[in-house]
């Protein structure tokens, strides 16, 4: 899989995918489940990534944090297939949610849980929880560029450039020697 997504040819990943799939077959662990769900999911068949996902977290109680994102990645493809095709998607939404809530918890220190959850959040219209999130990935990920635009924006809307401008102060205070929390400061209080 890891040489199929570096060389970006669909081929090498429906090979990987038919690898994990012959694994499976042969009695492979939930570790193959996952690795086919990777597989799937790179090769755009989204049922079938949910339903290795699923299977993985049904075999394996304690999922790793890299499981856990795996599943999450899987499960989050399907609820906004689903909401972009105009349909319900409560179930997937409550289960994405679970997922990423459990990928926050294992990994607490690793942003991406939570600019993922906060972009589930966005889809769902709640902004204030997709804030917090955003912000604590900012104060996480320092060196993230685009994470402090995204922050900045839905702040701006939410709360106003006041709070913006209190926030990333905060942040300089906390984390002196990182450069991009000054930086925003900075622009904030120029704009």
């Amino acid at each position: 899989l890891e040489a199929s997504t570096t060389r970006g040819d669909a081929n090498f990943l429906e090979d990987s995918l038919a690898a994990w799939q012959r694994a499976l077959a042969l009695g492979a662990g939930p570790q193959a489940l996952f690795g086919a769900s990777r597989a799937a999911r790179g090769v755009l068949k989204g049922a079938l990534a949910l339903d290795f996902a699923r299977r993985g977290l049904a075999a394996q109680p304690q999922p790793s944090a890299t499981e856990l994102r795996i599943a999450s990645e899987a499960c989050f493809d399907a609820y906004i297939a689903r909401r972009q095709a105009g349909e319900q998607a409560a179930e997937l939404f409550a289960e994405t949610e679970a997922l990423l809530l459990r990928a926050l918890d294992a990994a607490p220190q690793d942003p991406w849980p939570a600019v993922q959850l906060a972009n589930l959040y966005q889809w769902e219209g709640r902004n204030d929880g997709a804030l917090e999130l955003l912000a604590r990935a900012v104060a996480l990920d320092l060196a993230n560029e685009p994470l402090p635009a995204r922050l900045v924006a839905l702040m701006r809307s939410l709360e106003g450039p006041e709070s913006v401008a209190s926030f990333y102060a905060s942040l300089c205070a906390r984390q002196p020697g990182a450069a991009l929390p000054h930086w925003v400061a900075a622009q904030e209080l120029f704009e």
